[in-house]
């Protein structure tokens, strides 16, 4: 078995991961590690982020790759202030977001407790709170049974953990072979808002159906298929062990006992593991060992691929930037169908503004954001002949990060809702 050979600094953080006790309740513990936020100004600048990432293990919550947009950084505490040292050697001014990310954590949790269960009625989830896979589960399974006139739950697979990827097929009318709306939340398993609104988007799809005109001819009208955690596994463990979870839980074949996951949105089978993505197992962009080498990245092809034919939209959700994207990742060539998905994005990004002015930028990812390859959505654009397609970064713009408030789950939910729907009257 080939292993990966790691650098010295590697291999340290590597061995401090291991031996440093988990506190009490398993999770594990920032105390003391900072947020801090950066806008790099020159293309120096961004090189400088970068190399952070090698030389300090810091976690790089968005990448650095333009100019004048915001990146937020989580530094350990032991790095702290080389880290600043750099920064401010490269003329690089930063802002503390987080002094102390441990404490805005606990806060999370604490705001968020689990509250619902299977013996509960729908009625009774609460979509002003975040929830763990469990009652999220609980739910789809209770609405679709509750409904089983319009939803039914389908299951595209088991995770790397043998989880369920668990998700809910909405479809009214007579016909059954209608086009076919795919969408994707929680990929990336820290993005909480992501998963949330998914969940949201889901209970606005059935419980309005006999109420609501356009809700009934978007149902009518097309079969919604939604996965609102594409990644189970990790999804669990930031509620369970680590916030700040991204990948998947697998185990490389190429690394240490330590190092587990790859980033299941850079292991499609599209210039795999090209730019923006990385070897090494221990990094937060892992391409993984092998194209599809991970279950979650599988079943969401093995789900598409069934249905390509009458796929009429496929969106992938995020966070966070405020981003309404088309392909390309991979490449700065733009889409042969470029000029309609343009179009289509900005009657998206319209409606967005139109319900509490928040502002996107749409484009290709590679142009609006930076280069990332194997992802689902170019995956989807160029292997699985789907075009129309899209990759949404939701709220916010760098004040929160993946901590998004509580208090913004519904409007961030409402407003990616409306920009869906303009999208697909778009179309």
């Amino acid at each position: 078995m080939r292993m990966f050979a790691l650098s010295g600094w590697s291999l340290l953080c590597a061995i401090l991961v291991v031996t440093v006790a988990l506190p009490p309740d398993g999770r594990v513990d920032y105390t003391g590690y900072k947020v801090i936020r950066v806008v790099p100004e020159e293309k120096d600048q961004t090189t400088v982020i970068l190399n952070l990432r090698q030389e300090y293990q810091v976690d790089l919550w968005n990448e650095p790759y333009y100019l004048g947009v915001p990146v937020l950084i989580r530094v350990a505490p032991g790095v702290a202030q080389n880290v600043e040292s750099k920064l401010m050697d490269a003329n690089l001014p930063f802002t503390v977001v987080y002094e102390d990310l441990q404490s805005v954590v606990q806060m999370e949790y604490a705001q968020n407790k689990p509250q619902y269960s299977s013996e509960m009625p729908a009625s009774s989830f609460s979509f002003g709170i975040y929830h763990t896979l469990e009652e999220i589960y609980a739910y789809i399974q209770n609405i679709a049974s509750a409904n089983s006139n319009i939803a039914t739950t389908m299951n595209i697979g088991n995770t790397y953990e043998n989880r369920p990827i668990l998700g809910i097929k909405i479809s009214g009318g007579s016909s059954s072979n209608k086009p076919v709306i795919f969408l994707e939340f929680g990929i990336h398993s820290r993005e909480w808002v992501s998963t949330a609104t998914g969940v949201w988007i889901i209970n606005e799809l059935i419980t309005k159906y006999s109420t609501d005109r356009i809700i009934k001819e978007l149902v009518d009208t097309y079969e919604w298929q939604i996965i609102p955690s594409a990644n189970p596994d990790g999804y669990s463990y930031t509620w369970t062990n680590d916030r700040m979870w991204r990948k998947t839980r697998s185990k490389s074949k190429n690394s240490m006992f330590w190092c587990r996951g790859a980033d299941p949105n850079r292991n499609f089978d599209v210039d795999f593991c090209g730019a923006g993505t990385s070897r090494d197992p221990c990094s937060e962009i892992y391409c993984g060992d092998a194209p599809f080498s991970e279950t979650e990245a599988r079943a969401i092809r093995d789900a598409i691929l069934a249905v390509k034919s009458r796929i009429k939209a496929y969106f992938g959700v995020h966070s966070f930037s405020q981003l309404w994207m088309i392909p390309y990742g991979y490449t700065s060539a733009l889409p042969h169908d470029y000029n309609n998905l343009m179009r289509i994005s900005k009657a998206g990004v319209d409606a967005i503004y139109s319900v509490h002015r928040t502002s996107y930028k749409y484009g290709p990812i590679a142009t609006i954001i930076y280069k990332a390859a194997g992802s689902s959505l170019d995956w989807t654009y160029d292997k699985a002949g789907v075009k129309v397609g899209f990759a949404l970064e939701l709220r916010d713009t760098g004040r929160y990060g993946f901590l998004l408030p509580k208090e913004q789950i519904i409007p961030t939910a409402e407003e990616t809702w409306a920009g869906i729907q303009a999208s697909i009257k778009e179309i």
